[in-house]
Order: C-alpha cells, then sequence, then structure tokens
C-alpha cells in the first residue's frame, strides 16, 4: 500500500508536470501568435497608409487635369458663341484658338497600388477596400489614361493638328494662335463640327474624371476608418 501511495502520488505529480508544460507551450504558442498577428496588423496598416497617399496624389492630379479641361471647353465654346453671333474678331481669341491641341493627360502615381500588390492584396483584411481599390485602378484610372486618351490622342493627330497647321499661325512666345483667316473660319461649318465635337469628347472625359474623384474620396474615407479601427484592436 505504502508503495502504491508513493506510485500514486508520483503519477499526480508527473501528470501536473505535464500539465504545466503544456500549457507552458501554449501560452508561448499564443504569445507568438499575438505577437505574428500584430506584425501581419502593423503591416497591413503601413501599407494602407502608402495606398491612401496613392490615392490622395491621384485625386491631387484627377483634379488638376479636369480643371485644366475644363478650361479648354470654355474656349470653343467662346469660339462658338463669337461665330454664331457673328462678333468680329479681336486679339482676345488667339488664346482660345491656340486651345484647340490642348488636353491634360492626367498623370497617376502608381507607387501605393504596386505595393498593394506586391504584398498580396489578402493583406488587406476588409474586402470592401479591396475591391474598390481595384475597380479606381484596373477600371476607371485606366479608362482615363489609356481608352479616353487614345480617343482625343487620334482625334488630334488625324483631324485636329492637320487643320490647325493649315489655318492657324501658331505665336509660341505668348502661346497665342493667329487665325489666317477668320471671316472663313467664322463661316466654315466643318471647323465648328469640330468644336462641338471637341466639347463633347472633353466633357465626357470630364465626367468620368468627376466620377472618379467621388470614388477616390469614398475610399480614402473608408481607409481612414480602417486604419483607426486596426490601431485600436
Amino acid at each position: 500500500m505504502i508503495k502504491e501511495n508513493k506510485v500514486s502520488k508520483y503519477l499526480i505529480y508527473a501528470i501536473g508536470e505535464v500539465i504545466l508544460v503544456v500549457i507552458g507551450i501554449l501560452i508561448a504558442l499564443s504569445i507568438n501568435n499575438w505577437n505574428e498577428e500584430r506584425k501581419y496588423r502593423n503591416l497591413e496598416i503601413v501599407t494602407l497608409i502608402e495606398i491612401q497617399k496613392g490615392l490622395k496624389q491621384a485625386e491631387k492630379e484627377n483634379e488638376r487635369s479636369e480643371n485644366a479641361n475644363l478650361e479648354t471647353i470654355k474656349s470653343y465654346e467662346i469660339l462658338l458663341d463669337h461665330f454664331e453671333k457673328k462678333s468680329p474678331y479681336n486679339e482676345s481669341l488667339n488664346y482660345h484658338f491656340r486651345n484647340l491641341l490642348s488636353w491634360q493627360e492626367p498623370d497617376f502615381n502608381y507607387s501605393g497600388f504596386e505595393l498593394f500588390k506586391n504584398r498580396g492584396t489578402d493583406l488587406i483584411s476588409n474586402d470592401s477596400i479591396r475591391i474598390k481599390l481595384l475597380f479606381i485602378y484596373e477600371e476607371k484610372i485606366q479608362y482615363l489614361v489609356n481608352d479616353h486618351n487614345k480617343t482625343e490622342w487620334n482625334y488630334n493627330n488625324t483631324v485636329m493638328t492637320p487643320f490647325f497647321t493649315n489655318n492657324f499661325e501658331l505665336d509660341i512666345q505668348n502661346r497665342m494662335a493667329i487665325p489666317n483667316d477668320y471671316l472663313e473660319l467664322m463661316n466654315n461649318q466643318q471647323f465648328k463640327n469640330k468644336l462641338t465635337y471637341l466639347i463633347g469628347i472633353r466633357s465626357y472625359g470630364i465626367n468620368r474624371s468627376t466620377e472618379l474623384r467621388s470614388l477616390i474620396k469614398n475610399l480614402m474615407n473608408d481607409i481612414s476608418k480602417e486604419i483607426e479601427k486596426l490601431n485600436n484592436k
């Protein structure tokens, strides 16, 4: 009985030791997992901050090009108004004629988006943010810098540049274009059609820019909320 009692105590002691070791291992694993999760969360926060910086740059660049293109539309509308009213020529029109070959393509910085892709899209735990980010860069921005820009570029090269070369004297120093024959231009229905077409395609591009601006603002707001939430975890 004495021997059995000693064995019983030893078994209880041994089991207790095993339990303590297991608990120690579980605590260590838990701490390690917590540290790894924290590192992963910090990397996610840093990535979101970089993405937001890229979006702010995109917003600024989009606004710059949009405002510049709005100015060209104003020029075309002023010219059409002069022609419709049969207004006499004045030198202030030379600035507006110069805008016949002008349009602004936004120059977006993709560093934040590339970081997002290189680190793995799954790093961003918020599905909505991932979807919106991909939609903005791979759909909306790509349309502006590729599809719409090609339309503008092709029309400029094939239609406006030849017409401009034949009908205007370019004053590069003063950024002016002087018509060879204002009266002929004023009565040229084809030229009026060209102006109307330019207003149409430029306005369409501006509408897409306005839509993009709204999407960017919405996503930046979402990212700010997500960063705050991750910091409070």
